[in-house]
């Protein structure tokens, strides 16, 4: 069996890695708009699945043109403060973060301090 149809299968057999996905998912998006409303930031948050965004900017982002009105020297301290606090984001403000089955809830947690950390550090 290949890996591909291997990977399917237990997919198929474990409806449940959809639900924690899309729970530990939920919990990043949550935490991250609870993150942003305490600071009264007011960025754009986009979520497709277990994939989301942070678009620093306060217009709704649809497309290539509307995510370019995005602070691409604020995301890049973001970015940096993120780093320092463990947590490996996607260098472009233009890419989108990707979740995985395997975080746990205290990943999650070390994530939304850093977020808020980071946040705090880039808005002082």
């Amino acid at each position: 069996m290949s890996a591909g149809l291997a990977a399917l299968t237990y997919l198929n057999e474990h409806p449940e890695v959809y639900t924690h996905l899309q729970q530990i998912t939920d919990k990043l998006v949550n935490g991250t708009r609870q993150n942003l409303q305490q600071l009264g930031l007011h960025y754009t948050l986009n979520q497709v699945g277990s994939m989301f965004s942070i678009f620093f900017t306060e217009q709704p982002v649809t497309d290539f043109a509307s995510a370019k009105t995005s602070d691409l020297q604020l995301f890049g301290k973001y970015f940096h403060e993120m780093l320092q606090r463990g947590i490996y984001l996607a260098p472009s403000q233009f890419e989108t973060l990707f979740v995985s089955h395997a975080l746990t809830d205290e990943l999650a947690d070390h994530y939304l301090a850093a977020n808020l950390e980071a946040l705090k550090a880039i808005h002082p």
